[in-house]
């Protein structure tokens, strides 16, 4: 009897594992042409102004930012972005989801738009 219960234990435990798993991704990220594209993104998400911080007055220094309500803030989030996404790049814009954590704009979903 022990043989047949262990198979099905161990099964219903690797199909919870799985789900879990499923469950912590968040968001699928994909690439297009360099540009980090999130699945799923509403067609009516806000759009934004991103920038990098080199060329920020401000700021100075490389790095994702974001222009939210006339301010330039970090942008973080493991929504598929590189270190210095758009460094060297000027007039671009996204779409995203997210909301502002600690003077940081974390996103949860981005799709530059430009």
């Amino acid at each position: 009897m022990r043989r047949l219960c262990l198979p099905a234990l161990l099964l219903a435990a690797a199909a919870s594992l799985i789900s879990c798993a499923e469950e912590e991704q968040g968001p699928q990220v994909y690439e297009i042409d360099g540009n980090a594209i999130s699945a799923g993104l509403p067609a009516d998400a806000p759009v934004h102004p991103v920038a990098c911080g080199c060329s920020i007055e401000s700021e100075g220094a490389c790095g994702n930012f974001v222009d939210i309500d006339g301010k330039y803030i970090p942008l973080e989030g493991d929504v598929g972005l590189g270190a210095m996404e758009f460094c060297g790049r000027t007039g671009l814009h996204a779409a995203m989801l997210g909301k502002v954590e600690d003077g940081a704009f974390v996103a949860t979903a981005f799709e530059l738009r430009e």
